[in-house]
């Protein structure tokens, strides 16, 4: 996956006026795709700087990639993960929506690719990004954060004398560290828009399309919620805020539950949907009363694709 995701930065068009530089964490504990890297960077149109952090978690490599980008003196920044893949106009998109808009901060819509033959509990339907049909009234929309696959941002929002924000690298395989980031940007003034124009693919591991998973990114979500907004608001506004909230998420969660079998002899979708959301509201209960005791759910501790 990793090689399809450099090859697509390599193929981007329009940029001839900018200075594109790569750079590459790996994040294992020993440097795995040093021979992917270098291998591409003989190739590679643009500049490539391989960095190994064996420090294990998403904040850790991201936190790296930004060292590596004040380094060099970037103006903006653009995260991928390597199951994306960039459409090929994807950063000259890019820069013309954080113009048009005189946005800090870009977020792109991500194109699932879905495996063949899909796993029995995935929904999803895989789509032609050339054909993609897209909800142009939202172009522009301001949001309070975004998440990081795919997002480009201005380099204001790192630079000391800027925001000087990071990653939180707390949050090393639970997630959520790329909407607190944001949501910090966003606080400080960074003007956050949703774009169409740059396109981004993601492909789906048939791991991550299992009944399990699904519901257990619920429990990292319910930790994620209820520790960001102790955060904010203190230890017992959240537990206010959060408590009865819960209480009300796994009566719903049940009730789903126990009505999803009605649905599968007419309408397997909605039999399946309905089923996710019981365990799902469950299970983010769960991760927020965890969060009450100071537990964090690692959704990312499980590797997913190759």
């Amino acid at each position: 996956m990793l090689a399809n995701c450099l090859r697509s930065i390599a193929a981007q068009e329009d940029v001839a006026n900018h200075a594109i530089h790569i750079v590459v964490v790996d994040n294992d504990a020993t440097p795995t795709s040093a021979h992917i890297v270098a291998g591409f960077a003989i190739e590679s149109p643009f500049p490539v700087q391989y960095l190994h952090e064996p420090r294990r978690g998403i904040p850790m490599a991201r936190n790296r990639v930004i060292d590596a980008a004040l380094a060099i003196g970037v103006d903006r920044l653009a995260f991928l993960d390597d199951d994306q893949v960039a459409h090929r106009s994807y950063i000259a998109k890019h820069l013309e929506a954080a113009e048009r808009h005189q946005a800090d901060a870009v977020q792109p819509p991500i194109v699932a690719i879905y495996p063949k033959p899909a796993p029995f509990w995935s929904m999803g339907t895989n789509q032609d990004p050339s054909k993609l049909s897209v909800d142009r009234s939202n172009e522009g929309r301001e949001r309070k954060s975004a998440g990081t696959g795919g997002v480009m941002f201005s380099a204001r929002l790192i630079k000391s004398d800027g925001m000087g924000l990071r990653f939180d690298e707390r949050l090393a395989l639970a997630g959520g560290e790329d909407s607190a980031f944001f949501l910090a940007a966003h606080k400080k003034g960074a003007k956050i828009v949703w774009s169409y124009l740059p396109i981004v693919m993601e492909e789906v591991s048939p791991s991550r399309l299992t009944y399990r998973r699904y519901v257990m990114k619920g429990l990292s979500l319910g930790g994620q919620l209820f520790t960001q907004y102790k955060c904010q608001k203190g230890y017992w506004r959240a537990i206010r805020k959060h408590m009865p909230a819960s209480l009300l998420r796994i009566f719903r969660g049940v009730g789903q539950l126990a009505i999803s079998p009605l649905f599968a002899p007419f309408d397997m979708n909605r039999f399946k949907f309905t089923a996710k959301e019981g365990g799902r509201n469950i299970f983010v209960a769960a991760g927020l009363l965890g969060a009450m005791l100071s537990l964090q759910y690692e959704y990312y501790r499980q590797i997913d694709g190759h």
